[in-house]
């Protein structure tokens, strides 16, 4: 009895198949006040959403802004650092140009000191050859020849 001839196999098999059917027909999947639910929340993730975008492309404009703005201060900074350098340089290079102008100076004022007492002593020796020495002679007394034209 364990075989079955092939027509009640075969309406074995139709039965089996068509309960399958009215038993998946049975459960038509969610109502539609569920559904109508999920559409709502859905729709709701979806606004906050594009909400959320709108923001984030709102932000990114205002940060290509702000870097633009930093790009060009950064210049302005970087042109003034330049300037700066150059400052200095041109102060360090006065500085230098002053500190040898100086000495110049001092050997100058060293060289003017020393001929000024070279010239006192020289001035203090003819003094004191004039004051110990006797009155020179004149041309008549000293042997040399006179004469007039």
């Amino acid at each position: 009895m364990n075989e079955l001839n092939p027509s009640n196999r075969n309406l074995l098999i139709a039965i089996a198949v068509t309960l399958g059917l009215w038993g998946c027909a049975q459960n038509p999947g969610p109502s539609p006040k569920v559904q109508a639910e999920k559409i709502k929340t859905l729709e709701e993730r979806l606004s906050k959403m594009e909400d959320d975008h709108q923001i984030l492309l709102s932000t990114r404009d205002q940060m290509k802004s702000r870097i633009s703005a930093l790009e060009e201060d950064r210049t302005a900074l970087e042109k003034k650092l330049i300037h700066h350098k150059e400052v200095v340089q041109e102060r360090d290079d006065l500085k230098a140009l002053t500190d040898v102008r100086t000495s110049e100076r001092d050997a100058s004022q060293l060289r003017c000191e020393l001929f000024k007492k070279g010239l006192q002593e020289l001035l203090g020796q003819d003094d004191s050859m004039i004051s110990t020495s006797k009155p020179a002679p004149s041309r008549a007394t000293a042997g040399i020849p006179f004469t007039s034209k």
